[in-house]
């Protein structure tokens, strides 16, 4: 028997089947660097989104936490409201709404309050007044707690396995 015209169709269908293998093999290959590569892309826009919201966060700390005098020294607060403006991006309105309707009004009042204290050597001519200005520094604290529990969902990272 003569296998001559079966080895030529023979060899051709091995050499078909191996690229095709090989052809495969790369798609598969490719495919999953194309899924790494996204995974990737998305992770590095999680990080720049919490990058972002962190310092939002930490301006708006750092805003509570000013002084009447270092505010005056400052020569105002303008620098720092350009850095809440990412506010209305990254958060929902609800974060806005309270920066914008509570604390910022707050602190302000709480500033212009500092500002028209007078001391004396040393002591308040007006402890009414002074009173008023310290209470107002003891609320204007308790917005650091707000300031946590509304951020808290918004600024945690997910770590899990890397599927």
């Amino acid at each position: 028997m003569d296998v001559q015209p079966y080895l030529t169709p023979a060899v051709a269908l091995i050499g078909a089947m191996s690229a095709s293998f090989i052809a495969w093999r790369f798609g598969s290959i490719q495919a999953d660097i194309a899924r790494q590569q996204a995974r990737t892309a998305q992770n590095k826009l999680k990080l720049d989104l919490f990058d972002k919201r962190v310092a939002v966060y930490n301006a708006i700390a750092e805003y509570i936490n000013l002084s009447p005098e270092s505010v005056a020294e400052r020569g105002g607060m303008g620098d720092y409201i350009p850095r809440f403006a990412p506010v209305k991006w990254l958060f929902d309105e609800k974060i806005a709404d309270w920066l914008y309707g509570e604390l910022l009004p707050q602190v302000a009042i709480y500033h212009l309050e500092g500002a028209m204290l007078v001391f004396v050597n040393g002591h308040p001519v007006d402890m009414q007044q002074y009173t008023k200005f310290n209470d107002m520094g003891a609320a204007l604290q308790d917005q650091h707690l707000q300031l946590a529990n509304l951020f808290r969902p918004y600024l945690q990272l997910e770590h899990g396995p890397s599927t």
